[in-house]
């Protein structure tokens, strides 16, 4: 980058180099470029990233992996695999996951943003924020209202390409830690996709993004053993190494004449 410092890691490049050693699709289907195995698989790539001394770059490849992909993979319709979760697994493309906003992190049923029907599209406002990955992303797994029903119940996913007309990447994030990760305030207005880039059922969204969450949360305990082992060999270290000044013990009157009275 001509001398410059970069801002974040460079994602496609990263990714191409993973999805060429066939780690970006360990437990997705076989038909997609995946190898098919069981969750254990991808637990112990997780642990294996906490072994960089660097959390945003597995962060990064985690999201891939385990945070944006699942749904698809589980519930996308064959279409919808071949033109986003292929690509994804060969390292070819970049995804996010579309989720917290300003006023919705943890509450998700709190989201604000919302797509509606204009013949075959789905228009699309609203913003996401804290998304990591999203500043490079090719596309992002959208969680957007659908409906005006129960707030668990009119929720969808749905798969948006990050070059749409409409969609505004605003700016990175500042944060304290994760430097290295691309996390983005994203703004939509009036962005159009085909319905058909739905995932599942409409109105099942809540459901398919907590069952996402489930191999998120797995994935991030995953990742952070080896930090925590870390954490305790230094510590123990620290406290073998720590020189301590101790006093003189108290009289049995209580008071020692060594100690400030």
């Amino acid at each position: 980058m001509n001398g410059k410092r970069r801002k974040f890691s460079p994602a496609h490049e990263v990714f191409k180099k993973l999805g060429n050693l066939g780690l970006l699709g360990l437990t997705k289907p076989e038909a997609y470029g995946g190898a098919g195995l069981d969750y254990s698989y991808g637990v112990a790539m997780a642990e294996a990233l906490g072994h960089i001394d660097c959390g945003g770059v597995p962060m990064a490849i985690g999201v891939q992996t385990d945070m944006c992909t699942p749904a698809l993979a589980r519930f996308g319709s064959d279409e919808l695999k071949r033109e986003f979760l292929a690509p994804a697994i060969a390292g070819d493309s970049v995804g996010c996951i579309g989720v917290s906003e300003p006023g919705a992190g943890s509450d998700v049923a709190s989201i604000k943003s919302h797509a509606r029907k204009d013949g075959g599209d789905y228009v699309i406002s609203g913003q996401k924020m804290w998304i990591t990955n999203s500043l490079q992303a090719d596309w992002m797994c959208m969680l957007v209202n659908t409906g005006e029903g129960p707030v668990h119940k009119n929720k969808s996913l749905v798969m948006v390409p990050m070059d749409c007309k409409g969609i505004e990447k605003a700016r990175k994030i500042r944060k304290i830690g994760m430097n290295s990760s691309d996390t983005g305030l994203i703004y939509f207005d009036d962005v159009r996709v085909p319905q058909r880039y739905l995932i599942g059922t409409e109105g099942a969204g809540f459901t398919y993004q907590m069952m996402q969450f489930q191999e998120e949360r797995l994935w991030c305990a995953a990742s952070c053993i080896q930090s925590l082992s870390n954490c305790i060999a230094w510590t123990v270290e620290w406290a073998q190494e720590r020189k301590l000044l101790v006093p003189p013990w108290p009289t049995s009157s209580g008071c020692s004449s060594s100690w400030p009275k």
